[in-house]
């Protein structure tokens, strides 16, 4: 009984490994599907449509489905399987995922373009200011305000001493605030030099 048992089980096996082999194989050939990629804002907006053009010239037949969220529920995303890949633009605490540096980026100060702060183009704003101005931040959660808040304190910086008059869910968001004249903010460099109405 016992050697009848475990043929059951290895014959099971058996099959469950060709079944395996004889998926892959076919996907290795047909290569369709869905890929969903959870992708916070700065990935989404700025590095994944050239990533995705390229990835979709070599694999045409399957359809990419693009997920914004903020850095956090990217992680959340991925570890629910709503989706396969995520792309932040911080690492999240999290051991269920494993994170790989894929692109470079670097943090810069934005203020208005008005008269006041013209006197900074080209020397750099000075950060003793930071907490002097009225300061637009991105929402908890996203991974520009993770890193800008852990690079404030790298500065000597407190970041509760800064004087947050907004928080918004988007980059564009920030960046037409600024303009206005609203406040400064603190924004990935690929972000703020990308030209309005060309991202």
């Amino acid at each position: 009984p016992a050697g009848k048992l475990l043929y059951e089980y290895a014959l099971e096996m058996l099959l469950l490994r060709r079944e395996a082999c004889s998926r892959l194989a076919n996907f290795e050939k047909e290569q369709k599907g869905e890929l969903v990629i959870a992708a916070s804002t700065i990935p989404y907006l700025y590095y994944l449509p050239q990533l995705v053009a390229r990835f979709q010239e070599q694999y045409p037949d399957i359809h990419c489905n693009l997920l914004r969220c903020g850095s956090t529920k990217v992680v959340n995303a991925l570890v629910a399987n709503q989706a396969e890949i995520g792309f932040t633009g911080t690492q999240v605490d999290s051991s269920k995922c494993l994170f790989e540096p894929f692109a470079m980026d670097r943090l810069i100060v934005i203020t208005p373009p008005n008269e006041r702060f013209q006197s900074y183009v080209g020397r750099g704003f000075p950060l003793a200011r930071l907490p002097k101005e009225n300061f637009i931040n991105r929402e908890a959660g996203s991974g520009t305000r993770k890193e800008s808040e852990f690079f404030i304190k790298e500065m000597g910086i407190n970041p509760a001493t800064l004087k947050v008059v907004a928080e918004l869910d988007s980059t564009e968001k920030i960046k037409e605030w600024v303009a206005a004249g609203r406040g400064i903010a603190i924004l990935s460099a690929r972000a703020a030099a990308a030209v309005r109405g060309g991202e």
